[in-house]
Protein backbone atom coordinates (compact mmCIF):
# COMPACT_ATOMS: atom_id res chain seq x y z
CA UNK A 1 0.00 0.00 0.00
CA UNK A 2 3.10 2.57 0.80
CA UNK A 3 4.18 2.72 -2.99
CA UNK A 4 0.88 3.32 -4.08
CA UNK A 5 0.50 6.36 -1.82
CA UNK A 6 4.24 6.96 -3.15
CA UNK A 7 2.46 6.89 -6.44
CA UNK A 8 -0.26 9.28 -5.57
CA UNK A 9 1.53 11.95 -3.88
CA UNK A 10 3.74 11.84 -6.92
CA UNK A 11 0.97 12.75 -8.91
CA UNK A 12 0.15 15.63 -6.75
CA UNK A 13 3.33 17.05 -6.78
CA UNK A 14 3.24 16.94 -10.57
CA UNK A 15 -0.04 18.80 -10.45
CA UNK A 16 -2.12 15.39 -11.79
CA UNK A 17 -4.90 15.93 -8.91
CA UNK A 18 -6.81 13.66 -10.89
CA UNK A 19 -4.91 10.80 -10.80
CA UNK A 20 -3.62 10.75 -7.44
CA UNK A 21 -7.32 10.75 -6.44
CA UNK A 22 -7.94 7.37 -8.35
CA UNK A 23 -4.98 6.31 -6.62
CA UNK A 24 -6.09 7.05 -3.34
CA UNK A 25 -9.51 5.90 -4.02
CA UNK A 26 -8.70 2.29 -5.29
CA UNK A 27 -6.63 2.10 -2.06
CA UNK A 28 -10.23 3.44 -0.23
CA UNK A 29 -11.85 0.64 -1.86
CA UNK A 30 -9.02 -1.77 -0.56
CA UNK A 31 -9.24 -0.69 2.76
CA UNK A 32 -12.78 0.88 3.43
CA UNK A 33 -11.81 1.17 7.16
CA UNK A 34 -8.61 3.01 6.66
CA UNK A 35 -8.86 6.19 8.19
CA UNK A 36 -5.81 7.60 6.27
CA UNK A 37 -7.18 6.31 2.96
CA UNK A 38 -10.27 8.38 3.75
CA UNK A 39 -8.32 11.57 4.81
CA UNK A 40 -6.32 10.81 1.61
CA UNK A 41 -9.07 10.82 -0.88
CA UNK A 42 -10.80 13.84 0.95
CA UNK A 43 -7.57 15.80 0.81
CA UNK A 44 -7.35 15.18 -2.99
CA UNK A 45 -10.72 16.14 -3.36
CA UNK A 46 -10.23 19.74 -1.54
CA UNK A 47 -7.02 20.07 -3.82
CA UNK A 48 -10.19 19.37 -7.21
CA UNK A 49 -12.48 22.19 -5.28
CA UNK A 50 -14.67 19.34 -4.00
CA UNK A 51 -15.23 20.65 -1.20
CA UNK A 52 -18.73 18.62 0.03
CA UNK A 53 -17.04 15.53 -0.90
CA UNK A 54 -14.26 15.91 0.51
CA UNK A 55 -15.88 17.42 3.85
CA UNK A 56 -18.12 13.99 3.62
CA UNK A 57 -14.93 11.90 3.31
CA UNK A 58 -12.52 13.73 6.01
CA UNK A 59 -15.43 13.72 8.41
CA UNK A 60 -15.47 9.66 7.91
CA UNK A 61 -11.94 9.52 8.44
CA UNK A 62 -12.81 11.15 11.89
CA UNK A 63 -15.04 8.78 12.36
CA UNK A 64 -12.57 6.01 12.06
CA UNK A 65 -9.52 7.63 13.82
CA UNK A 66 -10.64 10.05 15.83
CA UNK A 67 -6.79 11.36 16.05
CA UNK A 68 -6.49 12.22 12.61
CA UNK A 69 -5.44 15.74 12.63
CA UNK A 70 -4.89 16.36 9.16
CA UNK A 71 -8.79 15.99 8.66
CA UNK A 72 -9.20 18.71 10.86
CA UNK A 73 -7.07 20.43 9.28
CA UNK A 74 -8.91 20.26 5.80
CA UNK A 75 -12.25 21.07 7.34
CA UNK A 76 -10.29 24.12 8.71
CA UNK A 77 -8.97 25.03 5.29
CA UNK A 78 -12.44 24.53 3.54
CA UNK A 79 -14.48 26.78 5.93
CA UNK A 80 -15.28 30.56 4.67
CA UNK A 81 -16.14 31.58 8.36
CA UNK A 82 -13.04 32.33 10.38
CA UNK A 83 -14.78 31.55 13.08
CA UNK A 84 -15.39 28.10 12.00
CA UNK A 85 -11.68 27.49 10.59
CA UNK A 86 -10.39 28.12 14.02
CA UNK A 87 -12.38 26.12 15.98
CA UNK A 88 -11.52 23.04 13.44
CA UNK A 89 -7.72 24.37 13.52
CA UNK A 90 -7.94 24.14 17.26
CA UNK A 91 -9.27 20.78 16.71
CA UNK A 92 -6.22 19.95 15.18
CA UNK A 93 -3.86 21.53 17.63
CA UNK A 94 -5.42 19.57 20.03
CA UNK A 95 -4.41 16.40 18.57
CA UNK A 96 -1.01 17.28 17.25
CA UNK A 97 0.02 20.36 19.35
CA UNK A 98 3.65 20.68 17.91
CA UNK A 99 2.02 20.79 14.04
CA UNK A 100 3.78 24.24 12.97
CA UNK A 101 1.10 24.09 9.87
CA UNK A 102 -1.95 24.51 12.08
CA UNK A 103 -1.09 27.09 14.16
CA UNK A 104 -0.31 29.04 11.29
CA UNK A 105 -3.63 28.45 9.15
CA UNK A 106 -5.34 29.83 12.80
CA UNK A 107 -2.94 32.51 13.06
CA UNK A 108 -4.31 33.68 9.15
CA UNK A 109 -8.02 33.16 10.60
CA UNK A 110 -7.59 35.09 13.28
CA UNK A 111 -5.94 37.93 11.78
CA UNK A 112 -9.43 37.80 9.17
CA UNK A 113 -11.52 38.36 12.49
CA UNK A 114 -9.33 41.46 13.57
CA UNK A 115 -7.67 39.44 16.68
CA UNK A 116 -4.21 40.48 15.71
CA UNK A 117 -2.53 39.99 19.16
CA UNK A 118 -3.40 36.19 18.85
CA UNK A 119 -2.63 35.94 15.06
CA UNK A 120 0.65 37.52 16.11
CA UNK A 121 1.26 34.50 19.24
CA UNK A 122 -0.44 31.61 16.50
CA UNK A 123 2.35 32.69 14.16
CA UNK A 124 5.11 32.94 16.67
CA UNK A 125 4.25 29.45 18.03
CA UNK A 126 4.33 28.40 14.66
CA UNK A 127 7.89 29.68 13.93
CA UNK A 128 9.20 28.28 16.79
CA UNK A 129 8.00 24.72 15.84
CA UNK A 130 9.52 24.82 12.07
CA UNK A 131 12.24 27.85 11.54
CA UNK A 132 13.47 26.74 8.70
CA UNK A 133 9.91 27.17 7.12
CA UNK A 134 9.54 30.94 7.94
CA UNK A 135 13.42 31.95 7.44
CA UNK A 136 12.61 34.56 4.47
CA UNK A 137 9.64 35.89 6.55
CA UNK A 138 10.05 39.28 8.57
Amino acid sequence: MVSLRRRAEQFMLAGRMDEALAVFENMLADSPNDARAWSDVGWALYDLGRHDDAIRHLKRALEIDPERHEAWTCIGMIQTDPAEAIRCFDKAIAIAPDHWGNWHLKSVALEELGRVEEADACFERAKSLDPKVFASSG
